[in-house]
């Protein structure tokens, strides 16, 4: 269906980070889906990366503009041996909800390779993990048992590099 010129007037535009783009459509989907009284219901987003920049451009129609939000959930943990706490709800961030008696749960960011895990009520950071470490432990049939064979001891922060987020 062709847009009209004034439908182009009624679209705004957000940028975004490229690495959020995901995560932000899903944040977008979720926060519809559950609409109440007065909200916009059916909206849809449309999205485009600009070449030259690389910038995520994010098409917010205009009546969504008041009930929308664009951005993430905040989720911020404080985390043992680490002196400022990390938000885990942010975009770059993969959760896992582990069925465990050990993991309650754990996030990871793979463009830093940094994993947040909360055992037990406390919470650890593991810094230079692989992504493919990261897949074996969201599949793992026990996940507390591959978490201590094969990260507990292997990726310490004090030896790898522990990532900055402000």
């Amino acid at each position: 269906m062709a847009r009209t010129e004034n439908d182009r007037q009624k679209t705004n535009r957000k940028e975004i980070r490229p690495t959020a783009l995901i995560s932000l459509a899903i944040t977008l989907t979720i926060s519809l889906s559950g609409c109440g009284s007065g909200e916009v219901t059916g909206t849809q987003f449309t999205t485009s990366i600009v070449p030259q920049t690389g910038t995520a451009l994010l098409e917010v129609p205009a009546e969504a503009e008041s009930t929308t939000t664009i951005g993430w959930q905040s989720h911020w943990v404080s985390i043992r041996y680490r002196d400022d706490p990390v938000d885990v709800g942010a975009p770059w961030f993969e959760t896992l909800h582990a069925d465990s008696s050990l993991i309650r749960a754990a996030w990871f960011d793979a463009e830093n390779g940094y994993l947040v895990i909360d055992l037990q009520g406390t919470v650890y950071h593991y810094c230079g993990m692989p992504v493919s470490i990261w897949q074996v432990l969201v599949a793992a049939t026990s996940q507390g048992s591959y978490f201590n064979q094969s990260i507990k001891a292997s990726y310490d922060c004090r030896s790898n590099l522990v990532p900055e987020y402000g």
